[in-house]
């Protein structure tokens, strides 16, 4: 048995505010985790900014809360500056999920550090093109990162470890060669390309958790004195080992999720995996999608916490 600990730091009450607020969408990756979005390079089913603040009102958002602003492509909406503005009242982490390649749009000088952008990165320039499936997406993600660097937002890059990245020891040096350019970052996230109705429809291969567990650990090693690092949904096994003793942060999470037609209370469950049974860290891997939860490395300590 694995000498793995678990150690509980602090329980306290954390909800979580999820929102797509268009599903359109500029990019039309491989994979999309949204087969409800049109990639149609303009808003789509959005919701106004007033049906979005009386949500939060309604449900007295507070600093103790997270709201999470998604889409399809959230910077593609027609009020996206407006409802950034609104959360302010409400003076919680505002965490954005987006492409990055609007962000350059945005006005640094509006921005704090309550907000925080998630951006993902598919691998070196050509290799992230051909997932997105727009030539010169990569170059304006990179520009919209650099932008609000230059901000008081926090940037967090997302690592979707891929096929071609897992397999392919070229694509996975010339991805590393690429991460080594880019300017300081909050944390990495480092997870795998997930199956979806899309990927299927697009015949994209399958990353399993034995392919995705070498990029981890070498991504992992890359980044772990530089900043924050978040494994989820990825194979840790190459990360961890026997002795660790990890720090589980125990929010009573409650997530809630919105979009223009639908509200309703998320349940959170912990996914299955075939590999789980004969894996000695299967009390620490996290999934994202199933609970919300990251395995966060920190100044050498290893958290059970937030995305």
């Amino acid at each position: 048995m694995s000498k793995t600990q678990r150690k509980n730091v602090v329980e306290k009450q954390k909800r979580i505010f999820y929102t797509n607020i268009t599903y359109g969408c500029n990019s039309s990756c491989t994979f999309c985790y949204s087969h409800n979005t049109k990639h149609i390079n303009n808003t789509y089913n959005e919701i106004p900014k007033e049906v979005l603040v009386e949500y939060w009102n309604r449900m007295a958002v507070s600093k103790n809360d997270r709201i999470i602003i998604n889409g399809g492509e959230p910077l593609l909406h027609s009020e996206f500056v407006e409802i950034l503005n609104a959360t302010r009242s409400y003076g919680c982490e505002v965490l954005i999920y987006t492409n990055g390649r609007l962000l350059n749009r945005l006005n640094p000088t509006l921005l704090n550090s309550a907000y925080r952008f998630v951006v993902p990165m598919h691998g070196y320039e050509k290799l992230h093109d051909s997932i997105t499936r727009v030539p010169n997406s990569y170059r304006e993600m990179i520009e919209g990162i650099k932008s609000i660097s230059r901000s008081k937002a926090l940037v967090d890059l997302k690592i979707i470890i891929n096929y071609q990245m897992a397999v392919n020891q070229e694509d996975y040096l010339m991805t590393v060669d690429a991460l080594l350019q880019l300017p300081a970052l909050n944390a990495i996230h480092i997870t795998k390309m997930a199956d979806t109705i899309i990927s299927q429809r697009n015949n994209c291969p399958s990353v399993t958790s034995e392919m995705s567990a070498c990029c981890t650990k070498n991504i992992y090693e890359l980044f772990k004195d530089r900043c924050t690092v978040k494994l989820f949904d990825t194979c840790i096994r190459e990360v961890v080992f026997d002795s660790l003793e990890v720090y589980k942060t125990e929010h009573l999470l409650k997530v809630f999720f919105k979009d223009v037609q639908h509200e309703f209370d998320v349940e959170l469950k912990k996914p299955y995996l075939n590999c789980m049974d004969a894996c000695l860290y299967k009390e620490i891997c996290q999934s994202a999608v199933g609970e919300y939860t990251v395995l966060e490395v920190k100044n050498g300590n290893f958290f059970v916490g937030l995305e």
